[in-house]
């Protein structure tokens, strides 16, 4: 198993970010939510100094439309900086595109759609639609977000924290931050 976090810690620059983590995570999934000119100008500025760091890097595709997502997924793959895994989200269209193969489609609270590659965020499966079970062989990636920004009491191997449970969870798991795995 290899743990991750995110790349928006203490701002958008992928590369200070990353830095803060390095010799604390194995991976960090880079948020791309929007793509410009100016962010594909800073994303790829960034990828140097990425490459150079003992991390490995995830990327979260753009959540707003298919052609950003998918201008996104096609810089990455032509670039040639080493990913494990591209989060998408099951966008309108998102079927008609030829997406390069690390791309992995991400449930959400109210829409779960199969891929070959799944990633699975257990907080939508808890609040929402549950993952059927013959997605898990698909699963490559794994994430644990907070589910809310309200205080919730969270039970983890019988280790209790001072936070309190939204009604609507039936378990729960404590994390401060959001944590990510990769399945070897």
């Amino acid at each position: 198993m290899k743990l991750g976090t995110t790349s928006w810690l203490t701002g958008e620059n992928f590369l200070d970010n990353a830095r803060l983590v390095e010799g604390r995570v194995d991976f960090v999934e880079l948020l791309v939510y929007t793509w410009d000119r100016p962010m594909r100008a800073k994303v790829g500025s960034w990828l140097d100094g990425l490459a150079a760091l003992d991390l490995e890097y995830t990327v979260h595709l753009p959540t707003d439309k298919v052609a950003g997502a998918l201008a996104v997924a096609q810089f990455f793959a032509e670039s040639g900086f080493p990913l494990l895994n591209m989060t998408l989200h099951p966008l309108p269209g998102w079927r008609e595109v030829d997406w390069p193969e690390l791309v992995a489609m991400e449930n959400l609270i109210d829409q779960v759609e199969f891929h070959p590659r799944f990633t699975f965020d257990l907080t939508h499966s808890l609040l929402g639609k549950p993952l059927p079970s013959h997605f898990h062989p698909h699963i490559v990636d794994s994430t644990f977000p907070a589910p809310t920004a309200r205080p919730i009491t969270c039970r983890l191997m019988n280790t209790h924290c001072s936070r309190r449970c939204p009604s609507s969870m039936r378990k729960c798991w404590s994390v401060s931050k959001s944590l990510t795995w990769q399945t070897p």
